[in-house]
């Protein structure tokens, strides 16, 4: 969406953050154990990277980005279903388009399709009980949040 996005990550054991740091960097100091940090480092560093090559596409300088992050931790089964719905239904509820199909940008269209992914397609559909499944919550939460405002 023009003003903002939404990401839905699943943030790798405490473990494997480590064995990916020390990995990357082996000569440099013991990670930090807050690894909330070391996880936000990253997406500072993919922010950066992009704003630097839009820049740089566009002959401009300057911020791209607000300078925070929200991040919200998932911790049960019925708010990750309901945060994916929310996601995709987002450019709806912002009035970028009219329907979730509509959308460009939103892996809705990703997860239902066949084509190759990095979206973990099989995961999500097993959450909501399958593709048929998915797709009515979908069209059902939607038709809810028409009746009743969020």
């Amino acid at each position: 969406m023009p003003n903002h996005f939404h990401f839905l990550i699943q943030i790798r054991d405490e473990a494997t953050i480590e064995q990916f740091y020390t990995a990357k960097f082996p000569t440099s100091i013991t990670p930090s154990k807050d690894y909330g940090k070391i996880v936000m480092q990253q997406f500072s560093n993919m922010l950066n990277g992009y704003a630097q090559a839009y820049n740089k596409m566009f002959y401009r300088k300057g911020a791209l980005f607000i300078d925070y992050l929200r991040r919200k931790q998932v911790t049960d089964d019925a708010y990750f279903i309901r945060l994916v719905q929310y996601i995709h239904n987002n450019p709806v509820h912002h009035h970028f388009c009219s329907s979730i199909e509509d959308w460009t940008y939103s892996s809705y269209q990703t997860i239902l399709s066949e084509k190759s992914t990095n979206i973990e397609r099989e995961s999500v559909l097993q959450w909501y009980g399958g593709a048929v499944a998915y797709k009515d919550y979908h069209i059902h939460t939607v038709e809810l949040q028409n009746e009743i405002e969020f």
